[in-house]
């Protein structure tokens, strides 16, 4: 009877850890789509997990796979719609289980310290978590050929829902307030016991504070206001994107226009539309950017143009490509099968080795371009601090609410991070981005 009992009270603990665990992901998740509380409530339960003993690598691989579950959804929704085969839907799946494996790892390291130095508990939990969150975004997607993480995952995203929250990260860095999130969990359980956490609670509260009395509003370089965007709904054919692009082209006089990435495939292809669009446009007055496709010596390239009435000024090509959506990063793999299934039959592209340099014009500038991806890793432009980046992105994928708002949110990220500001033109929307990281619809 009394093993009874005991098989009993220990199932009822692991129905428990294992609810705490899933509460504590879908909240995270939730976060990202705008409720804003999940991410101050998070990490408190594993906290809690933590000093109970009670994460092992399961509970973390559980975690994982809620969070990016919920997360990748409009991943599992672009595949399903414009992937092939019956099996299309593997690829995403494998990517979330592949992704849940660290939340996993992330656990078990913090179990397996804890048992070795259990005097050092809190010391534990902040620099495991802070190295976990480090690994997300910077190292997560390594096997695919390079070193890098998931930007559209990074934790502070949900704050720029309030951009008012968020002025922590241009007075301090990003990783700073990373840090000072995850000491909030430790103030929330040990805050009611020990008066040294109390004391880092309330500093905490006076810096953050101080970030808010101390943000000022800024105004938006001059030359913004010869901007204008245009896009396009993700239906809209070819023809009907030229026709658009034409008439705008022909209606606005001695402006900037802006139109999304990959709006003109084959630029310099004169058997597709591209051409006649540049002839069009050279008979206007205005300045012209848009992305298109280019091809050089039979490699295709994702390129950005920037052109005036008479010649085209820049011709950027991309840098940074995504894996499996716009490159095969796996070369021994070369197999008609693998890339219709990642590749969606469409011809990878090649990678630049032109890095991006500011583009000055006598209307306009100076400006850095940046092609959709490329914004979200910042090694290229470091060298070009405060310069005003001009991103133009492919969203055109994405129909719900998630990605096309994450990737909005982690531009703002960057506008805040860096101290510049982006005007960020996708098929869904066009908009200024201050560095405060306030945004304006163009």
């Amino acid at each position: 009877m009394q093993e009874i009992s005991i098989l009993r009270l220990e199932k009822s603990i692991r129905r428990s850890v294992s609810l705490l665990v899933f509460f504590s992901a879908l909240v995270f998740a939730s976060s990202f789509y705008g409720f804003l509380y999940g991410l101050f409530l998070f990490l408190i339960p594993l906290y809690w997990l933590f000093l109970e003993k009670k994460l092992s690598f399961f509970y973390g691989f559980i975690w994982g796979l809620t969070f990016f579950a919920f997360h990748s959804f409009d991943f599992f929704y672009v595949v399903f719609e414009q992937g092939y085969g019956y099996f299309r839907l593997l690829y995403p799946t494998l990517f979330v289980v592949y992704c849940a494996l660290y939340p996993g790892f992330w656990f078990l390291i913090l179990k397996e310290l804890q048992k070795r130095h259990q005097n050092y508990q809190q010391f534990i939990w902040i620099a495991g978590t802070f190295l976990y969150f480090l690994w997300i975004d910077k190292g997560l997607l390594f096997p695919f050929g390079r070193i890098e993480g998931l930007p559209l995952c990074f934790v502070l995203l949900p704050l720029f829902y309030k951009p008012v929250l968020a002025q922590l990260i241009g007075m301090l860095g990003k990783w700073p307030v990373v840090l000072a999130l995850i000491i909030i969990s430790a103030v929330a359980i040990e805050g009611y016991s020990k008066k040294i956490w109390q004391l880092v609670g309330i500093c905490l509260l006076l810096l953050f504070l101080f970030s808010l009395i101390s943000n000022k509003s800024e105004q938006l370089p001059a030359w913004f206001d010869k901007v204008i965007s245009v896009t396009f709904k993700a239906t809209a054919t070819m023809q009907e994107r030229l026709n658009i692009m034409t008439q705008k082209l022909s209606q606005e006089q001695d402006k900037l226009l802006i139109f999304p990435e990959s709006c003109v495939p084959f630029c310099n292809d004169t058997e597709h539309y591209g051409a006649s669009l540049l002839q069009q446009h050279l008979l206007q007055g205005s300045l012209c950017i848009f992305g298109t496709h280019t091809k050089k010596a039979e490699k295709l390239y994702n390129s950005f143009i920037f052109c005036n009435p008479s010649r085209i000024i820049i011709s950027y090509e991309k840098t940074h490509l995504i894996p499996f959506f716009e490159y095969n990063p796996f070369y021994f793999f070369q197999c008609g099968f693998y890339f219709d299934f990642f590749l969606h039959k469409k011809k990878p592209f090649t990678f630049s080795k032109t890095s991006p340099i500011p583009v000055k014009h006598n209307q306009i500038g100076p400006f850095l371009p940046v092609i959709c991806s490329e914004l979200f890793w910042d090694k290229q432009r470091r060298k070009y601090p405060r310069i005003p980046l001009i991103c133009i992105a492919n969203d055109s994928y994405f129909t719900g609410f998630g990605y096309l708002q994450f990737m909005l949110l982690a531009a703002q990220l960057v506008a805040l991070s860096e101290q510049r500001p982006i005007i960020y033109c996708s098929w869904s929307g066009a908009y200024f981005i201050n560095s405060q990281a306030y945004l304006k619809k163009i």
